[in-house]
This record gives C-alpha cells, sequence and structure tokens, in this order.
C-alpha cells in the first residue's frame, strides 16, 4: 500500500504546473566620484550627472523588477582634494 501512495503523491506533483518565472534587471552603480551635475567627457557634453542617472533607473523599474546596487562613492571625491 506505500508504495501506490507514493506513485499516487508522484502523480498530483507532475500534475502541478510550475509557478511562472520572473525577470530581475540588476543594475550597479560604482565610482560616481562627485558628478552630480552633467560634465564633458570624451568630447561629448552633457555626460552623467545625477537627474539623468534617476531618469534612467525610472525607466528601468518601471519596465519591470529591478534591483539597483549602488557601491558609493556618489558625494565624495575620493581622499585626494
Amino acid at each position: 500500500m506505500p508504495r501506490l501512495s507514493a506513485l499516487a503523491l508522484g502523480a498530483v506533483i507532475a500534475a502541478v504546473s510550475p509557478p511562472p518565472r520572473t525577470t530581475v534587471t540588476v543594475i550597479g552603480l560604482s565610482d560616481y566620484h562627485s558628478h552630480a551635475l552633467p560634465f564633458r567627457s570624451e568630447g561629448q557634453p552633457d555626460q552623467g550627472g545625477i537627474a539623468r542617472a534617476i531618469a534612467f533607473l525610472k525607466r528601468a523599474r518601471a519596465a519591470g523588477p529591478t534591483l539597483i546596487l549602488s557601491g558609493g562613492d556618489t558625494l565624495s571625491r575620493g581622499v585626494s582634494a
């Protein structure tokens, strides 16, 4: 009888569909180095800036589940002055 119960349980487990998958976007920010305002970089004006970063992150979050990781260093220029 225990063998029949195990087979019945196996059939029930096989009939249950797996849960739906969720895709999560992971965004990492690192070495921001106090570039709160847009700046000129590699010959291109208006690079970086907090407003641009926030707009990017808002679009990413609106598109689906998003995990945002920050390595810090957002407001300081580091150890050298």
